[in-house]
């Protein structure tokens, strides 16, 4: 009788564990599974730590320290304890399973951080995932301030796929926002970074930022003239201005007599970009461009329309296909052409020294020139620009 209630007891308890199992990654379900039949306290830390038992299968740490970490556990030692042999903060202990999908990067382990960060944690645990990822990624691209900022903004909103996380460029604009005044790459940045900023005006100064950037590191364009999101794009005597805020379509649709002031929300989510369109200065008409085939491919004119939503002149559409023939895919927004753009090494080298000296040799950017760092910088560029677009809407 006193054996068989042991056997439902432990088959209980080993369906109670299967459950929780089943909240991790599904790659390191069956390592947890022969973990926790190892001892009944290491399947008591599925509960009470679990990101100290994704831990012990996810690699992390070396091979000592996994094993000096599993003898603690077995022996009742606090859990504070075991967190700090496998590099793991305390406030690590608060993260429900869902949040371990990957291998585990660095955290933040101050004591100020420490004390906030829990507060942001997500309430949904599914939503914790890409949370941790996003606050990881922040902190390993810019630092602890920041990576509690990105903590706050509720990243997981944003409408982007789950592995899609696209922090670097706001990482090193969050970086270079606090250098002093008088290095160049400081003086690139506008509109510095700053923990009471939202989101969205993060990342809009951070695409101000970029531009400057590419402006400053590729010798090409800095001959050729204006780069991806600013000023005027000219065509003698006909000038192209994008219009990318609210304010400056508003304006477009009062001077022009038409609709366009209601653009803001499709300029934002990336489905077409617009320009005025100017003879001497003056306003002729409004263009309107949409990649119906992806960035990959040339835009095509969607609307041409002069005032009041009028024809234009014959002389307008020519100058119009001669600009668009003109322009490369960088200035008119793909990302993809940055491949083949040439790079300054001096400039390279005066511009990310600071950085690569502060990450060394784990950091992201290379010492020598790499247009695969710029082409993925312009990638994770649109990626933030369009989800956090479609997050704040």
């Amino acid at each position: 009788m006193v054996c068989y209630a042991k056997q439902q007891v432990a088959a209980q308890r080993e369906r109670t564990l299967e459950v929780q199992i089943k909240r991790f990654g599904k790659s390191y379900q069956r390592r947890l599974r022969k973990l926790v039949k190892a001892s009944s306290r290491l399947g008591d830390v599925l509960y009470s730590f679990p990101a100290a038992a994704f831990a012990l299968v996810s690699g992390r740490a070396d091979h000592v320290r996994r094993g000096e970490a599993v003898r603690m556990i077995r022996d009742g030692a606090p859990l504070r304890l075991v967190g700090k042999t496998l590099d793991l903060p305390i406030w690590t202990r608060r993260l429900p399973p869902e949040a371990f999908e990957a291998p585990l990067g660095v955290f933040p382990d101050s004591e100020a951080f420490t004390r906030t960060v829990a507060n942001h944690i997500p309430r949904e645990p599914d939503d914790t995932a890409v949370w941790l990822r996003w606050l990881v990624a922040g902190y390993e691209g810019c630092d602890a301030d920041f990576a509690l900022w990105l903590a706050r903004q509720k990243v997981h909103r944003a409408r982007l796929p789950a592995n899609v996380v696209p922090v670097f460029p706001l990482a090193t604009y969050a970086w270079f926002s606090g250098l002093e005044q008088d290095v160049h790459a400081r003086r690139l940045v506008t509109r510095p970074w700053h923990k009471s900023l939202t989101l969205a005006a993060a990342v809009d100064s951070m695409c101000a930022w970029f531009d400057r950037t590419i402006l400053d590191l590729t010798a090409a364009d800095r001959k050729r003239g204006t780069g991806r999101y600013s000023g005027n794009r000219r065509h003698q005597p006909y000038s192209f201005l994008p219009l990318r805020t609210a304010e400056a379509l508003a304006e477009e649709g009062r001077a022009m007599d038409h609709c366009v002031g209601t653009y803001a929300g499709m300029v934002a989510r990336g489905e077409c970009a617009i320009y005025s369109v100017r003879f001497l200065e003056r306003r002729v008409a409004t263009l309107e461009l949409r990649w119906f085939d992806g960035y990959d491919r040339p835009p095509v004119v969607n609307q041409l329309r002069g005032i009041a939503n009028t024809g234009v002149t014959n002389e307008t559409r020519a100058a119009v296909r001669l600009w668009l023939a003109q322009q490369d895919a960088l200035s008119l927004g793909n990302p993809r052409s940055l491949g083949a753009l040439p790079i300054d090494e001096t400039r390279w080298r005066a511009y990310w020294a600071e950085y690569i000296a502060l990450k060394g040799a784990s950091g992201i950017v290379p010492p020598k020139p790499s247009n695969a760092l710029l082409l993925r910088l312009s990638r994770e560029v649109a990626q933030l620009s369009h989800g956090v677009s479609s997050y704040a809407a």
